[in-house]
């Protein structure tokens, strides 16, 4: 027995070695007394400077208080340890990781000691800031985009319009010229579908109105296309912040303009729901369906709605089967400041709405 735990000790200390994430070993009082050369690597210290508790001299000091605090809480409970803290090593440079310990225990149920992962996740951190920061700026080109349109070229039709309504009023009073009045219908309907696609582009109405209000101005849009959206929006969500709204908003939009595209059904539903800090958004057809394996390589858009959500610390499920529909099921969670009693009554509890 002894020579079998022996060795599994070297098993472990040659896996260990040759580990690309750093492992570290605890015991039952959770003072460390191993860390490889993965551990050395990530902060530049050695096992002799990372014994005891003096490897949290590599933690971030704004986050010292917290990972020693979350780690007692383990020792005592027992309890698995999860946190993401940044590691300063001895560069000054610093590491975002995730670090996990759990307990090994005795064959009598004891606990023994601690083992633990730290993972370096700094590449995943900064392609994620990257990535927030492209929407931010996707955001902010699109309101800049819909400006000039406005401010713009639209300013500019209008004015043609104008001018040739009134070379038709001044010159040809009495008959109208046909082309003129030709001319002049395709100008009004330029102006007008400017319009509609700065509507779709833009966020004035959640900037000005709220959730509730920017999703009926979908619902009239997509009206123009024959499609009758129903919609159920719980007044919770209106009390989200900005950015959380904008995503809500953002999710019902491309899902809506994935039905109106793809699935041919003319009454789809929207559900925006909120119950014990989360928020659910559910937007479902009885259209033609698809198979969702391949829809990100047919450009349903959908990949970069699940990155929205993600982003957002949410999930999102799409459900849908060729000839049987589609329900796309989005959860969010809430701001904290947000209270479910201190809101109007007329909640939904089921966020599916009825057809």
């Amino acid at each position: 027995m002894e020579r079998a735990d022996q060795r599994s000790g070297d098993d472990f200390q040659e896996f260990a070695n040759e580990a690309p994430i750093g492992i570290m070993r605890a015991d039952a009082a959770g003072m460390c007394f191993y860390a490889n050369p993965a551990w050395s690597a990530l902060t530049g210290m050695t096992l002799d400077e990372t014994i005891g508790h003096a490897w949290s001299s590599a933690v971030h000091p704004d986050d010292l208080e917290r990972t020693m605090a979350l780690w007692a809480e383990s020792i005592v409970s027992g309890k698995p340890y999860v946190n993401e803290i940044r590691l300063v090593n001895r560069n000054g440079e610093i590491k975002r990781v995730i670090a996990h310990a759990t307990t090994t225990r005795a064959t009598d149920g004891g606990i023994t000691g601690y083992i633990g992962t730290v993972m370096d996740i700094t590449p995943l951190y900064e392609a994620e800031q990257f990535l927030r920061r492209l929407i931010d700026v996707q955001e902010e080109e699109r309101r800049s985009l819909c400006h000039e349109f406005h401010d713009g070229l639209i300013q500019h039709v209008l004015a043609a319009q104008m001018l040739l309504e009134a070379h038709q009023d001044r010159h040809f009073p009495q008959t109208p010229c046909a082309e003129l009045e030709e001319a002049v219908g395709y100008l009004r309907r330029g102006v007008s579908e400017a319009r509609r696609l700065i509507r779709g582009i833009r966020t004035a109405v959640l900037d000005d109105l709220g959730l509730s209000a920017a999703i009926d101005d979908i619902a009239e849009q997509l009206a123009d296309f024959g499609l009758s959206v129903g919609r159920r929006v719980d007044p919770a969500v209106e009390a989200e912040t900005p950015d959380r709204q904008l995503v809500i908003f953002r999710v019902v939009q491309e899902a809506l303009t994935n039905v109106r595209k793809h699935s041919g059904d003319t009454k789809p539903t929207v559900a925006i729901g909120y119950d014990d800090g989360t928020i659910t958004i559910v937007v479902e057809d009885k259209g033609k369906g698809f198979d969702v394996a391949s829809a990100d390589r047919r450009g349903f858009g959908l990949a970069g709605m699940r990155e929205r959500v993600r982003l957002a610390a949410g999930t999102c499920r799409v459900d849908s089967q060729p000839g049987r529909g589609t329900r796309v099921t989005v959860r969010l969670p809430a701001s904290p400041s947000v209270q479910r009693d201190a809101l109007l009554p007329g909640m939904i509890s089921d966020p599916s709405p009825k057809r």
